[in-house]
């Protein structure tokens, strides 16, 4: 599992289609990724190539959503239950928990 905001999306080691992606709806992004890490597998491995060999998934914070689904859980998974009452108002100020990482000085780590 990779984590799409973290993915380069200039430079060397940039993935494909993530740059493009960033522009796109919540929606659309991982499936922009996954088209565009397809075509570039596809054309690095030449014409004998199958592409139903090579099938990209990308997935948008599945782990966030289920690390904040239950904040009283989290607080005690990290041994500091007295926690839990904090990370609820971050959830709840999101709404849909896999965009937990939108905003990158709020990252799931940063709330920990």
């Amino acid at each position: 599992m990779v984590d799409f905001y973290a993915l380069p999306q200039t430079g060397e080691r940039a993935w494909p289609g993530r740059a493009e992606a960033s522009q796109l709806a919540f929606a659309e992004k991982a499936a922009s990724v996954e088209n565009a890490l397809l075509a570039d597998v596809c054309g690095k491995m030449g014409d004998d190539f199958d592409p139903n060999r090579f099938v990209p998934y990308v997935i948008m914070h599945e782990f966030e959503g289920l690390l904040f689904s239950d904040t009283t859980r989290v607080g005690q998974g990290i041994g500091k239950p007295e926690l839990s009452p904090n990370f609820k108002p971050s959830v709840i100020s999101i709404l849909h928990p896999r965009k937990l990482t939108i905003r990158p000085k709020r990252l799931p780590l940063n709330e920990l």
